[in-house]
């Protein structure tokens, strides 16, 4: 037990998933050598802070992929163009919100989406390191 002020740092940066995550959780655990053994003992934390690092959100407009898709709104499937090799390339489909819904490979330059709501989605393309985001529409 201490009560001096510690300072621990731990950078995620490494970790893609945590990098804009709006439901990023940290959480504390401990660890002894019988954890369910409950002696009554309390552990108290004040003054506990968060410090995010700000970075840029704008992208290099010649590391972007810049691909286009139709039709748009769509019923179930969206055809990607402006990709050489549209077979090799992964896609991400997140609600309007941002929550992740499905994901996989384009097959032969389309996604099948017949499986979704009607609604707003946010359609990820990345291929080779680039990353590329459009709106999309299901009807």
């Amino acid at each position: 037990m201490t009560n001096f002020y510690q300072l621990f740092n731990f950078d995620l940066s490494s970790i893609s998933w945590t990098n804009n995550n709006p439901n990023l959780k940290i959480r504390l655990r401990f660890t002894g050598a019988n954890m369910t053994v409950d002696n009554g003992n309390r552990i108290t934390f004040n003054n506990i802070a968060v410090h995010g690092t700000k970075t840029t959100l704008s992208v290099n407009q010649k590391e972007a992929l810049q691909f286009s898709v139709f039709p748009n709104p769509f019923s179930d499937i969206v055809n990607v163009v402006g990709l050489n090799q549209a077979e090799n390339v992964s896609y991400k489909l997140f609600t309007i919100d941002g929550k992740l819904i499905k994901n996989g490979k384009t097959e032969s330059s389309k996604v099948d989406l017949n499986d979704i709501s009607k609604g707003v989605y946010l359609l990820q393309l990345s291929f080779d390191g680039k990353i590329e985001t459009k709106k999309i529409i299901k009807k």
